[in-house]
């Protein structure tokens, strides 16, 4: 799409850049990222380009906490809203409640006897244990403690 004189002009840039922040889950390093929108001088149909990934991007699982989302203006220099969705990592997706899979407590319960065996050598395997785990996204069980 052409761009007409107008949409380099300061004004037009900044009323794009506020529909753009206003959208924006992450209010920080404002100066910033007018700094990198200015400089990036995005036409009304690559705002709206943006502005539909952001409408999936918020939904991301490590979007859900804030320390999470990029400043907004590493978002636009990275041009994250060219970056492929993948529904595996949005809230809602897979096992997001926290419990379990059958799978994943077999492989727990599994790494729980062989820890027991080397720690306490040959200890029964059916004692009720409280264990704190922490599982990958792919749902594997990586550590416990």
């Amino acid at each position: 799409m052409a761009m007409s004189k107008n949409d380099n002009n300061k004004e037009v840039l900044m009323e794009r850049f506020d529909v753009f922040y206003k959208a924006y889950p992450r209010k920080v390093s404002k100066g910033q990222a007018i700094k990198t929108w200015l400089k990036l001088k995005p036409s009304e149909e690559l705002l709206d380009k943006m502005l539909e990934a952001l409408k999936w991007q918020v939904k991301l699982k490590n979007w859900q906490n804030k320390t999470y989302i990029p400043h907004p203006s590493t978002w636009l220099n990275a041009m994250k809203w060219e970056d492929e969705k993948d529904l595996s990592l949005l809230v809602g997706h897979g096992n997001d409640s926290g419990d379990l899979t059958k799978r994943q407590e077999e492989e727990l319960l599994q790494i729980i006897r062989d820890k027991r065996l080397k720690m306490r050598g040959g200890m029964n395997n059916n004692e009720n244990v409280k264990w704190k785990y922490v599982c990958s996204e792919n749902g594997r069980v990586i550590s416990m403690v």
